[in-house]
């Protein structure tokens, strides 16, 4: 048997390929695979966000499971095995608001209605020009179950 090159040569094209310049319009390697992004406008187009090609929106009959309250995100993407899920809420609030203060109190009220929910990375995002976010990840345990 003879010792073939190409055993070698082609994991380092990968490996090369996949660590070219990539972005939201080009598309990211996760986990080996290319995963492309869309961007997507709501609320009149307040909002502009990519979101992966292949997020569906939450089936109606889903969405009432997992989010059984009626203060549940208006919207919901999710990748398709439901384990994934993006949310999105616009709270309009006035000039004298504090904001940081809602997302807190909603945290408080999340960890009031899901017991065992854990909160994971929270972000502050603001720049000029554009509107303030804030955004959290959290998981709650047996949703899925």
């Amino acid at each position: 048997m003879r010792n073939y090159h190409d055993n070698q040569i082609i994991p380092l094209k990968v490996r090369n390929y996949e660590t070219e310049a990539m972005s939201l319009d080009t598309g990211y390697y996760i986990e080996g695979r290319l995963e492309t992004f869309s961007k997507e406008q709501y609320f009149d187009d307040l909002l502009s966000i990519y979101i992966p090609e292949f997020f569906i929106d939450l089936p109606d009959e889903i969405k009432e499971v997992k989010y059984p309250t009626n203060f549940r995100p208006e919207v919901i993407k999710t990748n398709l095995a439901g384990d994934v899920n993006l949310s999105i809420s616009l709270l309009k609030v006035s000039d004298y608001t504090e904001v940081k203060t809602l997302v807190t109190d909603f945290k408080s009220l999340l960890s009031k209605a899901h017991n065992g929910i854990k909160f994971l990375e929270y972000d502050e995002l603001e720049k000029e020009g554009c509107v303030k976010m804030y955004c959290f990840d959290f998981i709650i345990p047996g949703i899925d179950a």
